[in-house]
C-alpha cells in the first residue's frame, strides 16, 4: 500500500511540473499595443500580436524587461494600416505569415541581423520595397516573397544554406549572392548549386536565359512563374524536375534542350507557346508533364513507348498532333481537353488507348488494327472543363478494320464506323505523252469520290511515289529518300462526274531520256490511313509508238509525234 501511495505522489508531482511549464510559456503578456511570450531562456521574448493603429510602427527593443528576439506568426497579418515597420536589431526570427498581405506596407527596417524568414512572411505585400541586406540570414521560407511586386532585388549572404523552391515567385526581384557562399553559386540572377550542375532558382524578371554547359539538372520550381520568353543552350541537360518551368506562359520553345532524358510531373505545365518537337533522347515522361501547354503542334517520337496519363491534357491551342510509329500505349486522359485538336495520326504500333484519352475536339479518327484495348470515353466524346462532363460528339466517325477493337468500340458507343479496306481505292488510269516539243510523260490516277461522301476528303494528302527505272517493288512512303525512291505531293485534282483525277507529269524530257523507264504509284492519306494504287512503269518513246499505232486516220498528229520522239 505504501508503494502505491508513493507512486501516486510521483505522478501528481510530475503533472504539477508540466502544468506549471505550460502555464508559464503559453501565457501571453501585455506591453502597450503588444502581447508577448517569454522564451525558454527566460531573458528574451517573442511578440505574438499587435493591436495598435499606427502607420509607422516601431517595435520596442524590450517588453516587460525582456529583449525582443522574435516576431511570432501572423502578428501583422493582413494589416492594411501600417506603412513602415522598424524591427529591433536583436530580432533573429520573423515567423510564418507575419507581414502577409500588408497592402500598404512599403518599408521594413532593422532586419540586418535576421537569421530566419518564415513561410509566406512578406507574401502579397505588393508595395514593399527592398529590404536591407541581411548578413546573418540562414533560411528563407516558402512563398516568403510571393507577389512582392515592388521589390527589385534581394541579396543572399554567405550564411544562407536553405532557400525554398517557392521563396521568390510572381515578383520582380533580381537575386544576388556573396561569392563566398559555400552552398550556392549565383550567376546573373540565377542561383545554382555550388558546382553549377543544377539550377536552383531563376530571378523572376528574366526574359532570356542561357544555360552554362555544366548544368545537367533543372531543379524543382527553378523557373516557376518566370517571365521567360527564350532559353538558349542546355544540350547537356538530362533532367527537368517537377514544376521547373510551370506557368512560364511566354516561353516560346524548349528546342535547345536537345538531350533531355527525364521530364517529371508538371515540369512544363502551362508553358511553351510554339510548335513542340519532343527530343528523341526523351525516355521518361511523367504525368501532367506538359499539361496546359500553349503549343499548336506536337511531335512525339518513338523513344517514348508510353504516353503517360494526363501528360498533354488541356493543351487548348494544340491543333496538330503527330505520334510516331513505335509508340505502344496512350494513358488515361493524355489529350483530354485539347479542344482545338483537328487531327491525329495514330501509329500502327499502338496497342492500347486509355480512358478519356481523346476526350477533346476531334470529330473523326482512324484506329489501327493493332489496338486491342480502348478505354471508356477514349474517342467520340468532348470535355467540358467547367463542369467536368464528357458530352457525346454528334456525327463522330471512326475509321478502322472490320472485326477489330475499333469496330467493337464504335458499336458499343453508337458511333459511326467505316471499314477503310472497302471505303475507296485509287485506280491507275495509265499514261500519255505530251504532243509538243520537247516531249513529256503523264501518269494518271483516279479516285471514286462518290464513295468518299462521308469523308472530309479535302483534307486528305494526295501524291505520288516514283523512281527512275523498272523496279516498282518498294514504292511505299516509308522508303522515300532511300534507293532513289522519290515523293511528290499532287498539286491539284480534277473533279468530274463523281471522280477525282490527279496526274504526275514529267515535262521537257530530253531526247536522250525518251527510252528511260519511270515507275510510279499514287497514294492518299486519309484519317491517317494510307491507300496506294497499283504501280505503273513506262517510258515516253514506247507510249509514243503505241499512240501512233492508234492514229491511222490522223496522219498529221502521227507525223508530229514521230518527229518529237524520233520514232
Amino acid at each position: 500500500m505504501k508503494i502505491i501511495k508513493n507512486m501516486f505522489a510521483l505522478v501528481l508531482a510530475v503533472a504539477l511540473v508540466f502544468s506549471s511549464i505550460i502555464t508559464v510559456y503559453a501565457e501571453d503578456n501585455t506591453f502597450g499595443d503588444y502581447t508577448y511570450t517569454v522564451n525558454e531562456d527566460g531573458v528574451s521574448a517573442t511578440i505574438t500580436s499587435y493591436t495598435g493603429t499606427d502607420t509607422d510602427v516601431v517595435i520596442p527593443d524590450e517588453v516587460g524587461g525582456y529583449t525582443v528576439t522574435a516576431i511570432g506568426a501572423k502578428v501583422f497579418y493582413n494589416n492594411s494600416t501600417i506603412v513602415s515597420v522598424t524591427v529591433p536589431l536583436a530580432v533573429a526570427t520573423i515567423e510564418d505569415n507575419n507581414f502577409f498581405s500588408c497592402s500598404n506596407l512599403e518599408e521594413v527596417k532593422g532586419v540586418e541581423n535576421l537569421v530566419t524568414i518564415g513561410e509566406h512572411c512578406f507574401g502579397y505585400s505588393k508595395k514593399l520595397t527592398n529590404l536591407p541586406e541581411m548578413n546573418c540570414l540562414e533560411s528563407v521560407g516558402a512563398y516568403s516573397f510571393n507577389n512582392c511586386e515592388s521589390m527589385t532585388r534581394f541579396h543572399i549572404p554567405k550564411t544562407t544554406s536553405s532557400i525554398s523552391y517557392y521563396s521568390f515567385i510572381k515578383n520582380n526581384i533580381m537575386l544576388s549572392m556573396d561569392d563566398d557562399n559555400p552552398y550556392f553559386t549565383c550567376i546573373d540572377g540565377v542561383v545554382y548549386n555550388k558546382n553549377v550542375s543544377k539550377v536552383i532558382k531563376c530571378s523572376c524578371p528574366k526574359t532570356e536565359y542561357t544555360f552554362p554547359d555544366t548544368v545537367s539538372t533543372i531543379g524543382s520550381h527553378a523557373f516557376w512563374y518566370c517571365k521567360l520568353e527564350k532559353i538558349n543552350g542546355g544540350a547537356n541537360v538530362t533532367t527537368v524536375e517537377s514544376y521547373a518551368f510551370a506557368f512560364c506562359s511566354s516561353l516560346e520553345s524548349i528546342e535547345s534542350l536537345s538531350g533531355l532524358e527525364t521530364v517529371k510531373d508538371y515540369a512544363f505545365e502551362f508553358a511553351v507557346t510554339g510548335a513542340l518537337d519532343l527530343p528523341k533522347t526523351l525516355k521518361n515522361l511523367s504525368t501532367y508533364a506538359l499539361s496546359g501547354c500553349y503549343m499548336n503542334r506536337l511531335i512525339i517520337h518513338n523513344n517514348l513507348s508510353t504516353i503517360p496519363s494526363w501528360s498533354f491534357s488541356d493543351c487548348a491551342y494544340l491543333t496538330d498532333l503527330v505520334i510516331e510509329e513505335g509508340v505502344e500505349k496512350i494513358g488515361d486522359k493524355a489529350f483530354q481537353g485539347c479542344n482545338r485538336l483537328k487531327k491525329v495520326q495514330l501509329p500502327e504500333s499502338l496497342i492500347s488507348v486509355g480512358s478519356y484519352a481523346f476526350a477533346c475536339s476531334l470529330t473523326e479518327v482512324y484506329i489501327p488494327s493493332g489496338i486491342t484495348s480502348i478505354g471508356k470515353y477514349a474517342f467520340g466524346y468532348g470535355y467540358n472543363r467547367l463542369n467536368w462532363t464528357y458530352p457525346v460528339k454528334e456525327g463522330y466517325r471512326i475509321f478502322g478494320h472490320t472485326g477489330t477493337a475499333a469496330q467493337a468500340y464504335a458499336e458499343s458507343n453508337n458511333i459511326s464506323f467505316y471499314d477503310v479496306d472497302t471505303l475507296f481505292s485509287i485506280d491507275a488510269l495509265g499514261n500519255s505523252i505530251r504532243v509538243s516539243n520537247p516531249g513529256g510523260l503523264r501518269f494518271g490516277f483516279r479516285i471514286n469520290e462518290a464513295i468518299l461522301s462521308i469523308e472530309s476528303f479535302d483534307n486528305a494528302e494526295l501524291g505520288f511515289i516514283y523512281r527512275y527505272g523498272n523496279d516498282a517493288s518498294d514504292l511505299f512512303l516509308e522508303n522515300v529518300g532511300a534507293n532513289g525512291v522519290k515523293k511528290k505531293i499532287a498539286d491539284n485534282k480534277t473533279v468530274s462526274n463523281g471522280f477525282s483525277d490527279f496526274n504526275l507529269v514529267f515535262v521537257n524530257i530530253p531526247e536522250q531520256a525518251y527510252d528511260s523507264n519511270v515507275s510510279v504509284r499514287a497514294y492518299a492519306i486519309v484519317n491517317g490511313f494510307v491507300y496506294y494504287s497499283e504501280p505503273i512503269t513506262a517510258n515516253a518513246r514506247d507510249i509514243a509508238r503505241a499512240v501512233c499505232s492508234d492514229l491511222e486516220d490522223n496522219s498529221d498528229l502521227k507525223n508530229k509525234i514521230k518527229e518529237i520522239y524520233k520514232i
